[in-house]
């Protein structure tokens, strides 16, 4: 169970943050194409591409954490309903084979 905890809250964190890093390239992006004159008049196209590539690139990485720790909340959350089903089943047959109602 504390796995899926730890797991969980990770995610979260990770899906906020991943969610905040493309709204901020997002709002670089818009910055730019809406003040291009100025982009150009200060010769900043260069400047501002490897800006943008900058943000898109931590979006991305941010959005593979994110991906990989929801791959393992779902791998911990499976495996943990599987290991706690299978005692239980266990316990079932062996009060059947019994004959204890």
């Amino acid at each position: 169970m504390v796995p899926v905890v730890v797991y969980g809250r990770r995610v979260r964190r990770l899906s906020r943050l991943a969610q905040d890093r493309i709204a901020d390239t997002s709002a670089f992006a818009e910055e730019s194409l809406n003040n291009v004159r100025t982009v150009q008049a200060f010769s900043h196209e260069a400047r501002d591409r490897d800006s943008y590539t900058d943000y898109a690139e931590k979006a991305f990485k941010t959005a593979i954490d994110r991906t990989r720790a929801r791959m393992s909340f779902q791998c911990s959350a499976s495996l943990n309903s599987t290991l706690l089903r299978k005692p239980s089943r266990r316990a079932g047959v062996v009060l059947i084979s019994r004959g204890i109602p």
